[in-house]
């Protein structure tokens, strides 16, 4: 079965407010435009309930070939949105809070215990590793459409 990190401390968190500089990695978060389908946030929760078999079966059922590959496209591109977004706000809240506020120095148990609650190592690392690198190639993607096409050519 197919697990995602969460909050240890489930839905008590008091919601604070917005740091005054947000940084490049907001902008690039709200201009993603996810418009599936298929209700992401039902279906991985059916992924985390019962693994991967049942929910993609049971949303490939009956299909035709043709509307199951059509299907398979929009699984896989929404995950990998997902991806991408999931790694924009990991990397928000690690430049933005984490490591400025320094955290870990709040946290029953300490940096290391911190560490290893978030698992920094195998996932949040690994993440904002992943997500810097696909920003700086889409950074060096729309400069180079705008040296070809001009600046206009989003239009």
């Amino acid at each position: 079965m197919t697990t995602f990190p969460s909050s240890k401390g489930g839905s008590s968190h008091a919601q604070q407010s917005e740091p005054s500089n947000t940084g490049a990695g907001l902008a690039s978060f709200t201009s993603i435009q996810v418009k599936p389908s298929i209700k992401f946030t039902g279906f991985t929760g059916e992924i985390q309930k019962h693994g991967p078999v049942l929910p993609v079966q049971n949303h490939l059922r009956g299909l035709t070939k043709a509307e199951m590959a059509l299907a398979v496209v929009e699984m896989l591109n929404l995950h990998q949105q997902h991806s991408e977004v999931l790694g924009v706000v990991v990397t928000h809240i690690w430049e933005y809070y984490i490591v400025p506020g320094k955290l870990w120095e709040h946290y029953e148990g300490g940096k290391s215990q911190f560490m290893e609650d978030v698992a920094f190592s195998e996932f949040v690392g690994p993440t904002i590793k992943s997500s810097k690198a696909t920003q700086s190639r889409k950074l060096r993607n729309i400069a180079s459409l705008q040296a070809a096409w001009g600046v206009r050519w989003l239009n």
